[in-house]
C-alpha cells in the first residue's frame, strides 16, 4: 500500500515508514507527518484537533481509511412459545436480509441436539419457503410433538441460525426460539357420585355425564372396605351416564363402605378430588334443612324470603313452598319456585295480595342425588289493619310465624302524605294499638309495625326483623260554623270563621241580604272580621256557603246564616 499526501516546497509533508496500521476488518489508520516548516497548508476538516500548525516543525496528521465488509447481517426475531403435552407445535420463523441481492441459508441448532438424555423426538424444520412477494425473505416451519416425557423439563431453547452469502464475506444472525411444555389438564371426575340402597342388598352407584377433553384417558372407581382394604371396581373409559352395582358381604347400612373415583389423564397422572361416598352416613344421614331467617314485605306489595345457605356438600337446589295463612294455620302448601344457585338464597314473591293476607313460606334443600330435606321452619309475613273511629284509628296485626327465637317485640311506626315513617309506639308482644293522637289538620295516616326477633349472644334467635304492609287510613273531615259574632272589640268571640279537623281544601263564602259577596277566603286559618265595603256590618244577618274536600277526595257542601251583634 503506498500513498503521497501535501504540497511540494515549503510544506514538504511526507510519510514515515512504518506509521500505517491494518485491522482484520480492513480499515487502514494512516499517520502523515504534515505542515512542516511551521507550514499550515496541509488540508483538515472541519472538528479535527487543529486546523493550524502550531508547532515550529512538523504536525501529526491522522487518517482513517474504512474499507470494512458493508455487507449486513440477516434478520431473525426471537419468540416464546407454550405447548401442552401430547399436542402438536407447527410455527413459522420468518427471516429476512437487508442487502437484496444475497441469499439465505438456515441451519436449526440447540443443545437439545447434541444431548442424548433429551426425549425424542426433537424439533425440526418441515420446509423452507420464499416469502411472496420478497426478493429476500424467506418462512422456516418448524414442528414438534412434545410427549409426556418432556413435562418438567427446563425451557427448551432453540437457536435458528441464518447465514447470507453476501459480498465481499457472508454474515450470519440468529433468533433464540423458546418453548415451555406444560403437563395436560388432569382429569376431572363426575361431580356427583350417587348411591342408593337396593331391596337385594346391593349398592347402586350413578353419575351423570361429565365433561371430556382430548387430555382424558380413564376414570378408576374405588371401593374402601371396612378393614381398609381398596379393591378396584371398575374403569370408566366414556364420559357418558354411567353405574355400577356392587354386592358387599356385609350389611352396608351398619358397616361402612366408602366409594371414590381417581381421574387419570394421558400421561397417567391421577387427580383425586377428596370426595368419598359413605354408606352409612348415606342411610342414617338425610340431608340437612335450611333455616328461614325471615319473611318480609317489601314495596308494600311483595314478599320477600331470606334463608341459610344449604351446607350440602352435594347440593342440587332450594325448593321455595308457600301457603296461605290462615287463623294461625298454614294451609295448601305447594312449591311455587326451584333455585340451582347455592348462594343465591333469596326469593321476591310478586304473586301475593299482601294487605288482604298472610302468606308462609318453607324452603326444601335437594341434592343432585334426587335426596330431598326436610322442610324448614316457617316463615309467614305480618299484615295489618286498621279501623277508623271518630277522632282516632284503632290497628291490628297478624304474629309473625315461626323464629327460633320467637318474637321479642313489635313496633308501630305512623307517617302523613308529606313525611317519613316515625316510630309511635313499641307494644312490646301486643297486636293491637289505639291512636287517638291525631292532628287535626292532617286526615290520612300510614302505619307499618316491625317484628323483632330475640337474638344474641346465648340467646337462640338471629335477631332477624319483619315489616309488615303499610295501610292508609282516613278520617273523615269535620266543619263547624257558629249562627253569630259580634265585631266590638270586646276580645269575646270578634271575628268569625269555622272550626275544623281532617280537612284538606275549602272555601268559604258570605252574601249579603242582596245576594252580592261580602267575603271570600280559602285559608283555614283566616276569619272574617264582621267588614264589607270598608265599614262594619251591626245588626246584620248574612248567608254563608262553605265548600270542603277531606282526605278521601271528596267535596263537601254546607250552607246556613251568620248575625253580626252589636
Amino acid at each position: 500500500y503506498a500513498t503521497f499526501f501535501g504540497g511540494t516546497g515549503v510544506s514538504a509533508e511526507h510519510v514515515d515508514g512504518g506509521t500505517s496500521r491494518f485491522d482484520k476488518k480492513g480499515i487502514i489508520y494512516h499517520s502523515v507527518c504534515a505542515g512542516c516548516r511551521r507550514s499550515s497548508q496541509f488540508p483538515t476538516t472541519v472538528g479535527a484537533w487543529s486546523r493550524t500548525n502550531n508547532s515550529d516543525n512538523c504536525n501529526n496528521a491522522l487518517f482513517k481509511f474504512d474499507v470494512e465488509n458493508l455487507n449486513r447481517k440477516p434478520v431473525a426475531n426471537d419468540a416464546t412459545y407454550e405447548i401442552i403435552a401430547t399436542q402438536n407445535l407447527d410455527f413459522n420463523i420468518d427471516v429476512s436480509d437487508p442487502d437484496r441481492p444475497d441469499s439465505l441459508r438456515i441451519v436449526l441448532t440447540g443443545d437439545i441436539f447434541s444431548d442424548p438424555a433429551f426425549p425424542p423426538p426433537l424439533p425440526k424444520i418441515e420446509s423452507i419457503t420464499k416469502m411472496p412477494g420478497s426478493v429476500n425473505a424467506i418462512r422456516a416451519r418448524i414442528t414438534w410433538s412434545p410427549n409426556c416425557d418432556h413435562v418438567g423439563l427446563d425451557t427448551v431453547r432453540l437457536k435458528v441460525k441464518v447465514y447470507d452469502r453476501g459480498c465481499p464475506t457472508q454474515d450470519s444472525n440468529q433468533a433464540i426460539i423458546k418453548i415451555v411444555v406444560k403437563a395436560p389438564p388432569l382429569t376431572i371426575t363426575p361431580e356427583t357420585m350417587c348411591l342408593n340402597f337396593r331391596s337385594d342388598g346391593s349398592i347402586k352407584l350413578s353419575w351423570k355425564a361429565f365433561p371430556k377433553d382430548t387430555f382424558f384417558k380413564y376414570i378408576i372407581l374405588y371401593r374402601l372396605n371396612p378393614n381398609g382394604t381398596i379393591k378396584v371396581l371398575d374403569t370408566i373409559k366414556s364420559n357418558n351416564d354411567g353405574e355400577f352395582t356392587d354386592h358387599l358381604p356385609q350389611d352396608p347400612k351398619t358397616v361402612n363402605y366408602s366409594y371414590y373415583m381417581i381421574g387419570f389423564n394421558i400421561c397417567n397422572k391421577p387427580y383425586d378430588a377428596g370426595i368419598r361416598i359413605n354408606t352409612v352416613k348415606e342411610f342414617n344421614g338425610p340431608i340437612d334443612s335450611t333455616y328461614v331467617h325471615y319473611a318480609t314485605v317489601v314495596d308494600n306489595k311483595n314478599v320477600k324470603v331470606n334463608w341459610f345457605t344449604s351446607k350440602e356438600e352435594d347440593f342440587g337446589s332450594y325448593d321455595i313452598f308457600r301457603a296461605d295463612n290462615m287463623n294461625g294455620e298454614s294451609i295448601g302448601y305447594r312449591m311455587i319456585k326451584t333455585i340451582y344457585d347455592l348462594n343465591d338464597t333469596n326469593f321476591i314473591d310478586q304473586n301475593v295480595d299482601v294487605s288482604k293476607k298472610s302468606y308462609c313460606y318453607k324452603i326444601g334443600v335437594n341434592d343432585k342425588c334426587g335426596h330431598i330435606s326436610k322442610p324448614s321452619n316457617e316463615g309467614c309475613n305480618i299484615v295489618l289493619k286498621g279501623v277508623v273511629g271518630h277522632l282516632f284509628f284503632d290497628v291490628d296485626w297478624l304474629p309473625y310465624r315461626q323464629w327460633a327465637g320467637a318474637v321479642n317485640n313489635y313496633e308501630l311506626s305512623r307517617r302523613v302524605d308529606t313525611g317519613s315513617l316515625r316510630f309511635i309506639a313499641n307494644t312490646n308482644l301486643l297486636r293491637v294499638y289505639h291512636d287517638d293522637g291525631l292532628d287535626l289538620w292532617w286526615g290520612a295516616y300510614y302505619y307499618v309495625v316491625k317484628a323483632y326477633e330475640t337474638g344474641g349472644l346465648h340467646q337462640a334467635g338471629y335477631g332477624a326483623t319483619s315489616l309488615s304492609n303499610e295501610i292508609r287510613l282516613i278520617q273523615p273531615p269535620m266543619v263547624f260554623v257558629p249562627n253569630a259574632f259580634s265585631p266590638n272589640d270586646d276580645y269575646v268571640n270578634d271575628v268569625w270563621g269555622f272550626s275544623h279537623a281532617f280537612v284538606k281544601e275549602f272555601r268559604m263564602q258570605v252574601y249579603n241580604r242582596w245576594g252580592e259577596k261580602v267575603w271570600d277566603n280559602d285559608f283555614k286559618g283566616t276569619q272574617w272580621d264582621g267588614v264589607t265595603r270598608g265599614k262594619l256590618a251591626m245588626n246584620d244577618v248574612f248567608v254563608w256557603v262553605v265548600t270542603y274536600k277531606g282526605w278521601d277526595n271528596k267535596f263537601y257542601t254546607q250552607k246556613g246564616t251568620v248575625t253580626v251583634m252589636p
